[in-house]
């Protein structure tokens, strides 16, 4: 194949690595969150330290899912046709927070709130504010 393509050399890398490499540092603490898994990879002085990579099942499809069940639970005709929808929602508005307990007191004022108006596939309109924590 090498031969085929006249390929003259190919490496394989760890994405963790790659991503860190991508700031300008060869050391630090990456956390990539998939859609079926979250991992976080240790990295030191450009390599990846295999035996402190920590997994959890906890990813984005979770959370799309807990997503899509606090939106039922307000009452919103929505179904597993709408998870398109409700995954670009979750693009939208969700983040990780840097400091959790600071944005808890921020978002204590209602006046901070934000608020969207989504038009779901047939027609149902849904309101979707910050005030949520998942």
């Amino acid at each position: 194949m090498f031969e085929k393509f006249k390929v003259k050399s190919f490496s394989l890398m760890n994405t963790a690595v790659l991503s860190l490499f991508s700031t300008g540092t060869t050391t630090g603490l990456v956390t990539e969150c998939g859609h079926g898994l979250t991992y976080a990879v240790p990295v030191f002085e450009g390599y990846a330290l295999p035996h402190a990579i920590h997994t959890t099942p906890v990813s984005g499809g979770d959370i799309t899912e807990k997503l899509m069940w606090e939106i039922q639970q307000s009452e919103t005709a929505v179904t597993k046709d709408h998870m398109p929808s409700v995954r670009e929602i979750k693009e939208q508005m969700c983040h990780v927070a840097r400091d959790y307990y600071a944005e808890l007191k921020s978002r204590e004022d209602p006046l901070n709130q934000e608020q969207r108006s989504y038009e779901l596939p047939g027609g149902p309109i849904i309101e979707v504010s910050h005030n949520k924590r998942i």
